[in-house]
């Protein structure tokens, strides 16, 4: 069979019978394929282009009506490739549609259902909100959320974890949200912070995303609600949410105290949403910390330090643990960067916790008085609330920042006192604490006690804070090897 023959016959095929079966079934799905293999096709379809030309060229002809066709849809699709693009314009959020299992794969039903309600419940609670509010201190109106899915036929054999890849690689919403259901009812709700949208400022956003993952999948794994207090939850989660967001973009519109109003108020609504699902309150705190952190952010510049270090200590008071969603990976962060500052290891997390923030805003304030009141409020309002060692050393290190502990006047001799007593409760309860660190850091406070008593000629206390090293080093001499190393670095940094 000729060439030429070849081509008609193909481009038959595509004009009277392929086309059409495409555009019946689905023709959004091709434009989501060609966008996908966007450089291949692009690459054949420049090929295909250079082998006509060339062949027309040595025939001296023209392509017949049935080439011609082919040629024509070839364009089409090659132009479809390079310049549509079937996801959303940038928003601030996306909703990648609600995916429903069938037979072991993923439809694109219950859609509009779930999307839709979630839509008009964010908007509800925006004309609820926004009708007691300060005209000039409004709400962020939820205009910038954009909606879309992906065609059925374009997910076939596709996992929901490809799927999620796929909404996340291709979307320029600053949130994307994308939703799976199980016979007709909620199963997932996928959350992710675009890291194209987004530099990271004061921690990574995984973190960010991890807790409002764990926070849906409680909301949906809850036997008790519907499935429409489900997506009312949901909503006013995500209205709070870009509120949140919107701090940044909004931060020409009105100065820190305009700001700061909106900011309690945005709180008086998680506090609301608490109260209402209590089953959510204590994950509910990490977003009421998370709105100062934001705020902090945005205006950091115009903040005076003291109130900076206030904002913060309220923020703390709420959740402590901010940006980990979890006591237990806070405190991992806190040792891998101790082993660091150690020398011991090079395996540190570069998030910023709340409380690092508070340490370095402390330590910039000059005045001593307003650093005990700081430090003050910090252990009334959190350690004292929050009892653990981490909180304790990070108390100790706030101290440090008025003057290093060795040089504690003698008059302050109880602190000394209470501090190894803090030491002493926590070395025997570290729940969810190494056993080799506690004793690592333990021995290295109990030397700081050890000096200072013996500089201020306190033998007896000097003798038993010694007894209390040996203990611990006889009891555990696998830390020997590391108090040598430590000592040998602190040595060497000091010449």
């Amino acid at each position: 069979m000729k060439l030429e023959n070849i081509a008609n016959f193909s481009g038959n095929i595509v004009t009277f019978a392929a086309l059409p079966a495409l555009i019946f079934f689905n023709y959004s799905a091709v434009l989501f394929f060609l966008n996908e293999w966007q450089f291949p096709f692009l690459f054949i379809a420049a090929a295909l282009y250079i082998f006509a030309i060339m062949y027309y060229a040595k025939k001296r002809a023209y392509p017949n009506k049935s080439a011609s066709g082919l040629l024509l849809i070839l364009t089409g699709a090659t132009c479809s490739a390079a310049f549509y693009n079937p996801y959303p314009d940038t928003s601030l959020i996306s909703i990648s549609g609600f995916y429903n299992e069938k037979d072991g794969a993923w439809v694109s039903s219950n859609t509009d259902e779930n999307t839709q309600d979630i839509l008009g419940k964010i908007k509800d609670t925006w004309n609820q909100a926004s009708s007691k509010e300060n005209p000039s201190f409004r709400f962020a109106e939820p205009f910038a959320i954009e909606t879309w899915q992906f065609p059925t036929l374009f997910l076939t054999h596709r996992s929901k974890q490809q799927i999620i890849k796929l909404a996340e690689e291709n979307s320029d919403s600053a949130v994307i949200l994308v939703g799976f259901t199980r016979d007709g009812k909620l199963d997932t709700l996928h959350y992710s912070l675009n890291k194209k949208a987004f530099q990271p400022n004061t921690h990574s956003v995984i973190q960010e995303n991890k807790w409002f993952n764990l926070l849906l999948s409680k909301i949906i794994d809850n036997p008790t609600l519907s499935d429409s207090h489900k997506r009312e939850i949901i909503a006013k989660i995500l209205f709070i949410d870009f509120n949140a967001r919107a701090l940044s973009v909004r931060a020409n519109e009105m100065d820190y105290l305009g700001m700061a109003n909106l900011v309690v108020k945005t709180q008086d609504e998680v506090i609301a949403l608490q109260n209402k699902y209590p089953f959510i309150k204590d994950e509910l705190n990490y977003l009421i910390a998370g709105l100062t952190a934001s705020l902090i952010d945005v205006y950091k510049d115009q903040l005076p330090e003291e109130k900076a270090a206030d904002l913060l200590i309220q923020a703390l008071s709420y959740y402590p643990y901010y940006p980990y969603s979890d006591k237990e990976s806070f405190q991992r962060a806190y040792v891998k960067s101790s082993y660091t500052n150690w020398r011991l290891s090079n395996d540190s997390e570069d998030d910023v916790t709340l409380i690092n923030e508070l340490l370095q805003i402390t330590n910039a304030i000059k005045d001593p008085e307003t650093k005990r009141t700081i430090i003050n409020d910090f252990k009334n309002y959190i350690f004292l609330t929050h009892a653990s060692p981490v909180m304790f050393y990070y108390m100790l290190e706030m101290i440090k920042t008025i003057h290093p502990l060795l040089e504690t006047p003698l008059k302050d001799v109880g602190h000394i006192r209470e501090w190894e007593e803090y030491t002493d409760n926590f070395l025997r309860q570290h729940t969810g604490m190494d056993d080799d660190f506690i004793d690592l850091k333990s021995t290295a406070l109990y030397s700081v006690y050890y000096f200072w008593f013996t500089k201020v000629n306190r033998k007896k206390d000097a003798a038993r804070v010694l007894k209390k090293i040996e203990n611990i080093t006889n009891y555990n001499p696998n830390i020997v090897p590391f108090l040598i190393k430590i000592n040998k670095e602190e040595k060497e940094a000091q010449h």
